[in-house]
């Protein structure tokens, strides 16, 4: 095991307590100068303001606040309104502060009246001779004496101001307070009327965009009006319908067609036949004449429990009546049973069918032509409207999102007018003084302890030098080691001081210093 050598620390001791006054002495020098500092340093007290952060009093759950800001972000606002230039004139004004820098400059009126108040020997006052130092120099000083510290996670901070005198300190710590508490609920009422404001207009522009879709939705709607998706199924119900109504009429038109064809041939074989014949069947004729009027009554009855008036059929069918019943009222009343040989003859009476097949045929294929047409309409609605669907589709997409953003809108705005009453009513989160701000009763500056730590350092720093260099310039030797390290010879013998009791110690100021010699 490796022995580590001793250190021998007899001779540094022996240094010290032979130099010891060489150390003292400046410990004492530099806490008489600490001393004299603290004495002529002009005392500096430190007034202080505990402000509390209280939340709003109101559940957010009721009413959700506009001002999210942050308490530090707050703060740092307030801070540079406060301390803003126009702010702390108005301070040094209200407090007389810096009355003694604060005298007005002398131009040359005054420089004139200076020299003629001399001349008659009239003393001039302190306010009148002193020179004006710039409020932007008594801003800047003042600005540094505020302090802002924000204490645990933001829910107090306190506001210091340093001055000369506590009651001034204390006053102006207070009235930085009250501008605080004031600034802030004037920054949370602007910050909630600014977003009041800009809902305000962001709704009432969407409102405006949310009528201009509207109006062309409605447009859209007018303009397509048979061909919307709604409409759809029943516009395929109509075109069943009509093509049902089609397809009767063409099968009345092929019936009536076939009718004709067979009074034709009857026609002709009756012109074969002869007179008789032709009498016979006029005299029937005109039984079935009478007869067939009450079929189309009954047949108009039908069609009424299926159609409106304004059906073709049902038309067409009134119309035929309101022929024969014409025709009737023309010819007069007919006996019930005439003989044989008095009626029409048998050509005239097949022609006046066929007349009137052929009316019913023209009737008829009008109706055709026109359902035709109606069918051709309501084919392209039905073909269109899977386009029409599809921009009434986007129209009604932007629309909607045009509304819902203004819903949604709408309902911020009035959480916002909500939040801004609450801040108008001084209900929201607030700063509230905890702990006033009181005259304090020691300075903070200077600091006494700091300033004799200091001083008491630099005396120790002072003296060990001081002693260290008196003790390498002393060519005196004070041990053994010494003097056999400069002869390089042994020292057989060391004798101690010896001291004379009968010779008495000097004393006064030749004794002291050859002590610190």
């Amino acid at each position: 095991m490796v022995q580590l050598p001793k250190i021998n620390i007899e001779p540094y001791v022996d240094a010290l307590v032979r130099r010891r006054w060489w150390i003292v002495a400046p410990v004492v020098l530099a806490l008489v100068a600490g001393g004299v500092y603290v004495k002529i340093t002009p005392k500096t007290y430190e007034a202080s303001t505990l402000i509390l952060v209280e939340p709003q009093r109101i559940p957010t759950t009721y009413v959700q606040p506009t001002v999210t800001e942050s308490v530090q972000s707050r703060l740092r606002t307030i801070s540079q309104q406060v301390n803003s230039r126009t702010n702390l004139e108005r301070i040094i004004k209200d407090f007389n502060l810096y009355p003694e820098s604060r005298l007005r400059e002398r131009g040359l009126k005054e420089v004139l009246r200076d020299r003629i108040a001399g001349l008659l020997h009239k003393p001039l006052s302190q306010e009148e001779i002193a020179p004006k130092v710039p409020m932007m120099t008594l801003v800047e000083d003042l600005r540094k004496k505020i302090n802002v510290k924000v204490r645990g996670e933001g829910n107090a901070f306190e506001i210091g101001f340093q001055w000369h005198e506590a009651e001034t300190a204390a006053a102006v710590a207070n009235a930085i307070a009250s501008q605080f508490i004031e600034q802030n609920l004037k920054v949370r009422e602007e910050m909630a009327m600014g977003t009041t404001a800009f809902l305000d207009s962001e709704t009432q522009r969407l409102r405006k965009e949310l009528e201009v879709r509207e109006q062309a939705l409605e447009k859209f709607k007018k303009e397509n009006m048979g061909m919307l998706p709604d409409q759809l199924q029943s516009n395929l119900n109509i075109l069943n319908q009509m093509k049902e109504e089609l397809a009767d009429l063409e099968k009345r038109v092929a019936l009536e067609k076939q009718q004709a064809l067979m009074l034709q041939s009857q026609s002709q074989a009756m012109a074969q036949s002869g007179p008789d014949m032709s009498s016979l069947l006029g005299g029937e004729e005109t039984m079935a004449g009478s007869g067939e009027v009450e079929q189309l009554k009954t047949k108009l009855a039908d069609l009424l429990t299926r159609y409106t008036d304004r059906h073709p059929d049902v038309v067409a069918v009134k119309r035929q009546i309101a022929k024969l019943e014409e025709e009737a009222s023309k010819t007069g009343p007919q006996p019930s049973a005439k003989p044989l040989n008095v009626g029409i003859s048998g050509q005239d009476m097949f022609a006046v069918q066929l007349e009137q097949i052929n009316g019913r045929i023209a009737d008829y294929e009008k109706q055709i032509t026109l359902l035709k047409e109606q069918i051709a309409l309501y084919k392209e609605r039905v073909e269109k409207t899977p386009q029409v669907e599809l921009e009434l589709t986007k129209l009604i997409r932007d629309y909607q999102t045009v509304q819902d953003r203004y819903a949604k809108l709408l309902a911020k705005k009035l959480d916002a007018q909500m939040a801004e009453e609450l801040e108008r009513r001084q209900k929201g989160e607030q700063f509230r003084v905890l702990d006033p701000a009181i005259p304090p009763e020691k300075p903070v500056k200077p600091d006494m302890v700091k300033v004799f730590a200091v001083a008491l350092v630099l005396g120790l720093g002072l003296g060990a030098g001081l002693a260290y260099v008196r003790e390498t310039l002393d060519p005196r030797f004070y041990a053994q080691e010494e003097v056999e390290a400069v002869t390089r010879c042994k020292v057989l013998v060391s004798l101690p001081l010896m001291k004379d009791p009968a010779v008495k110690p000097k004393k006064g100021l030749k004794r002291l210093w050859r002590r610190a010699a």
